[in-house]
């Protein structure tokens, strides 16, 4: 509080750092500005300049580093192409069908407040799409704090934490039950309520807007709580299939 700035005061701030940073000689540029060095490859080299497109503006993740995930599989299970991330399984529909990117690493940029999604590259940066998590850890949106006490619970809370249809939920009702008896579990409870009410309720735009006509959710139309839980009933539901072992010497299973 005692460096509070205001909205208005901060764009200002932003502003002249920009502007600063972009007429202030650097030894990397010859001692020239950045602003120096673009007009001389410009007019001098006649180069043209290459513009971040308006949807990659807005995807702050690509500021950051990236995390490299090795692509998995796991046929005598029946399990598909993915990737793991913190304990989590991260499929999509291209990764599911692209055998030739088993072993390969992908190039991996996640927002930690919000683990229901990641972006995914190849190694020579072409876009590999968004990669969901599995199961209900893709319904509630949950960060990254909260994920790693909840995969940190050891023995069989640990095990059963994973094997329920809502491990967060799962997570949540079990500290409940011990905070009536214990002040760590207490605590612990108002500590992951916390972490669920710091994270996004709406999902942060991961790429170019979609066309209108699909069944993405808008902030308008985020999917309700019931919406969730039937969701997870349904996916609590569904039969697990046993994979059937094929006599294949080589080739590609899909």
């Amino acid at each position: 509080m005692r460096l509070y700035v205001s909205l208005d005061e901060l764009v200002e701030l932003v502003e002249f750092a920009i502007s600063g940073y972009n007429g202030t000689p650097h030894r990397g540029l010859n001692n020239a500005t950045p602003l120096e060095a673009m007009e001389y490859f410009v007019r001098g080299r006649q180069a043209m300049l290459v513009w971040l497109a308006e949807d990659k503006r807005r995807t702050l993740c690509l500021m950051q580093s990236a995390r490299q995930c090795r692509v998995r599989v796991y046929l005598n299970q029946g399990v598909r192409p993915h990737i793991n991330l913190f304990g989590v399984r991260y499929p999509n529909r291209v990764l599911a069908t692209s055998t030739h990117l088993i072993g390969q690493h992908l190039l991996i940029y996640m927002n930690a407040d919000d683990l229901c999604s990641v972006r995914a590259f190849l190694a020579d940066g072409m876009e590999l799409g968004v990669l969901e998590a599995q199961g209900a850890w893709r319904v509630v949106p949950h960060n990254l704090k909260l994920r790693q006490q909840i995969l940190r619970q050891p023995g069989r809370r640990r095990r059963n934490a994973n094997l329920a249809p809502n491990p967060i939920e799962a997570y949540v009702d079990e500290k409940m039950r011990q905070a009536k008896k214990t002040r760590k579990a207490a605590t612990e409870l108002a500590h992951a309520k916390q972490l669920l009410a710091s994270a996004p309720t709406v999902r942060t735009p991961v790429g170019p807007p979609r066309p209108s006509g699909t069944d993405s959710a808008t902030p308008d139309t985020a999917p309700t709580m019931e919406a969730q839980m039937a969701t997870i009933v349904e996916l609590s539901s569904r039969v697990a299939v046993r994979p059937r072992k094929l006599s294949i010497g080589t080739g590609q299973v899909f």
